[in-house]
Formats: structure tokens, sequence, C-alpha cells
């Protein structure tokens, strides 16, 4: 107890305020009167409910019980601003935290503002509050010898109490004899202090106004700008997606106009090739007829016979001959009838290869044989359609149907196999068929007319290629329309 009053009394002989930066804060060092007046201002501004941070308040006791420390411990949340520490018996106080920064921006000017009202009102200053503590500590120490151990705090309480007595009338002595010279002066000093706070703050505020204006006016002519731009650009490219609208709509009515041209053309061909296939199956059938009968006029014409028996009568030895009759129609069917005679030393013999019971045509191929009508081919000839077959699958039905009452077989087929890409399996197809069908019936092979969605010269090719290997019989209807 001896050396806490002791450090006090040392306390009252130093500068009111001394300021040391220590390591992670600050340090204040205080004379006995500005300690006390500051440690009141601490606990004021602490208990005020008002603060946005969390206040802890600590109070720490030596062994005998006395109040030797009290800290004030903020916090926001979880983290912690910063601590002050205030040490009663030293008249110092230390703050440290990472937040240090705030204690001497915000609250210790809050806290000098309170010791000055608190000064004002109780009509005194530092200096004098100082100097009472001074003589109080120091009677204190002067009778301490006097004193009882066992005196309790109530007394020294009694006699602060008396102190702080006579230290109020001692300041009500000066304030009365203050009062009379300074009161109008201060009014002034406060007035015209007042004015220009008012005035500072007033043009501070007219600055940022016009600061505030001049970039609001900027962003508004950026933002017009903008718009402006965007405008643009939306009215250019409704523009340009009309105008490639337009274009759109006159391409796929000039696509539509040569779709139908083509269309209507190659309907025309078409039907002047079924028109010319039907003349040729006409003729081709007239002429059959016509050289038949022919042959059965020769066959009824009786055969000379000589009696070799006889060894008086001697004839000169002959050459054999041979007789054919043909025509044009049966040079290209490959389906001549053939008349042959034969003479030696002894004899002359007319042979003729028997004729088929039923004389019929079978007109084979794809969906382009639709358009050909019964009404205007003979009686005799037979039209089968495969719509969407290819080569293979028409030598399949060949094989499976029954055409052995057909002495002829037309065939239109590779179409589907040239859409297909497949031009070489025409050849090998039709190769087969014509092997299969040759030794009873003729074959004749058509060429594939005009098309605008495939490329039909492979199969063309490959379809003359086999007629000049096999002697099938060519009826070149590409050749025949295109030069139509």
């Amino acid at each position: 107890m001896r050396k806490s009053l002791q450090k006090k009394l040392d306390s009252t002989d130093q500068d009111d305020v001394i300021v040391y930066e220590t390591g992670g804060g600050f340090r204040f060092l205080l004379n006995t009167g500005m300690y006390e007046r500051f440690k009141i201002a601490a606990d004021q501004l602490f208990s005020n409910n008002t603060l946005p941070y969390k206040c802890c308040k600590v109070s720490v006791h030596d062994r005998q019980g006395n109040l030797v420390e009290t800290q004030y411990k903020l916090s926001s949340g979880r983290q912690g601003i910063y601590t002050l520490n205030l040490y009663h018996t030293k008249s110092s106080c230390l703050i440290n935290g990472k937040n240090s920064h705030q204690f001497t921006e915000i609250h210790l000017p809050a806290m000098l503002k309170i010791i000055e009202e608190r000064l004002v009102n109780d009509e005194t200053t530092t200096t004098d509050v100082n100097n009472a503590f001074k003589i109080f500590l120091m009677s204190i120490s002067k009778n301490e010898s006097k004193l009882s151990e066992n005196q309790n705090e109530s007394d020294s309480h009694e006699e602060l109490r008396r102190l702080n007595e006579s230290v109020r009338s001692v300041r009500k002595e000066k304030h009365a004899r203050r009062i009379d010279k300074d009161t109008n002066s201060n009014i002034h000093e406060i007035l015209n202090d007042f004015m220009k706070s008012v005035s500072s703050e007033i043009n501070e505020l007219n600055s940022e106004m016009r600061e505030h204006i001049l970039q609001t006016s900027t962003q508004l002519a950026e933002i017009k700008d903008i718009i402006c731009g965007l405008k643009n650009q939306h009215t250019l490219c409704c523009s340009d997606m009309k105008n490639k609208l337009k274009d759109v709509t006159s391409n796929s009515q000039s696509v539509k106009t040569q779709m139908s041209n083509l269309n209507e053309g190659l309907l025309k061909r078409w039907q002047f090739v079924s028109e010319s296939m039907k003349t040729q199956m006409s003729n081709i059938l007239t002429q059959q007829k016509e050289t038949e009968i022919s042959l059965n006029k020769l066959m009824e014409t009786p055969t000379r016979s000589y009696d070799l028996s006889n060894d008086r009568t001697t004839f000169p030895s002959t050459q054999s001959f041979d007789v054919e009759i043909t025509s044009p129609a049966f040079q290209n069917s490959q389906n001549t009838s053939e008349l042959t005679g034969s003479g030696n030393g002894h004899t002359n013999d007319f042979v003729h290869k028997p004729r088929l019971e039923q004389n019929r045509t079978l007109l084979i191929g794809d969906s382009i044989l639709q358009g050909i009508s019964k009404r205007g081919l003979q009686s005799n000839v037979d039209v089968r359609t495969l719509p969407g077959k290819k080569s293979r699958d028409i030598y399949t039905r060949l094989l499976t149907d029954n055409i052995s009452k057909y002495t002829k077989i037309v065939i239109y087929v590779g179409g589907n196999d040239a859409a297909s890409g497949t031009s070489r399996s025409v050849y090998e197809t039709l190769c087969s068929t014509f092997e299969a069908q040759r030794h009873q019936c003729s074959v004749y092979l058509y060429t594939l007319c005009p098309r605008t969605d495939t490329d039909i010269g492979p199969v063309n090719e490959e379809i003359k290629k086999l007629c000049m290997e096999t002697g099938a019989v060519l009826i070149d209807c590409y050749q025949f329309v295109h030069l139509r």
C-alpha cells in the first residue's frame, strides 16, 4: 500500500501526457490528476451501449483485494479490435491490438471531450486537480504512520470527499473571479468558431455537390452515347436481316421455278421415251409376226429328195449352203430365226429351230416404268415394276419367277444403283442375269435416261460394256433423249 501511494505521489510531478509507441500499440504516462479524469472518461465512454463494438470490462485485484488494474476489451464478433489497460498504481495506460489506431482516431477524442466537459462543469483545470491530489497524497503519506493497519477504507473515502469539497470551493472562487472577464470574449469566440465551422462545412458540401453533379452528367452522357450506338446497331441489324430475307425469298422463288421447269422437262422427256419405247416394241412385234409368217411359208414348201440307190444315176458332187432369213428387228433382238439347208453328194435338207408355243415379251425395271400404260402395248407384252429396287433385286426376281413363257426380256435398271454409288454392281448383276437367261430368251438392256439428282454416266458405261461383251441388245435411251 505504501509503495502504491508513493507511485501515485510521484506521478503528480509528471507532465499531463507522455506517449510512447510500443511494438503493438501505445503507452500513455499521465500525472495523477489527468489519470483520474481519464479513468472516469473511459468508464463513461465504454459503458455507453451505443458503441458499434462489444466491450468487456475486466477488473484485476491484488492479493490484498485492492483494485490495481482495469481492462476494456473491444471486439466485433470473433475478431478483436483492441484492449485498453488502465494501471491505477502507475497512473498509466496501455493500448494494444491489430486495430489500436481506432482508439487514437475515434475513442481518444471522445474521451478528451468528456474530460473537457467535466472540467468546464466543475470549473477547474487538470493542474488544479493534480495539485489537489498531490496535497491529498502528501497528507496521507505524512499521516500514514499514525494510521493503524486495521483502518478501514471508509475513512479514506471520507477524507477524499472532504478533499474534493475543498477543491470545488477553490474552483468556484477562481471561476467567480474569471467569469466576468471571459464571458463576453468566450461567447464571441464560440460564435465565431461555430460560424467558421458551419461555413467550412457548407463549402465542403457545395464542392462535393458540384463534383457529384459533374460526375453524374458525365455518366449520363456516356449512357446516352451507348444507347445511341445500340440503337444504330439494332437498326443496321434489322436492315441486314430484311435484305437477307428478301434475298432468301427471291432465291427460293427462283429455285422453285427452276425445279418446276426441270420437272416439266423430265416429265416431257420421259413421256417421249415411253412413247418411243411403245413404238419400238410395236415395230419389233410386227416384224416378228412378219418373219414368222415368212418362215411358215418356207416350211410349207416341199423338199426335193434323190434316190441314190440306183447306181446308174450319178450326180456331180454339191457344195453345202446355208439360207438365212433375217430382218433388222431380229438382228437387234438376237432372236433371228435360222433356216439352214445342207447338201452333199447324197442329200439336201432344210432344218429350223422349233418355235416356242407362247411368244411373249417381259418389260421389267424399277419405278421409272410406272408411267407405261399397257393400253398402248401389244397384248403379249407384260410390264413388271419394282419401285426402289436395285439390279441385284431384279436379278433375284427373275430367278424366282416363272419366266419360261417369255422369248424376250427387256430390262431397265440401274437408277437406284447410281443413286447409292454402286455402279460396278450393275455390271456384275446384269452379266449374271444375261448368262442365266440367254439360252432361254433374248435379252434387251436400256441405258438410263438423264437425271438431275445423280450421275448416271458410270452405269450407262457399264451397260454398254456388257452389251459389247455378251451380245445383249442395247437400246440407248440416254442418247435418244439427249439428242431430243
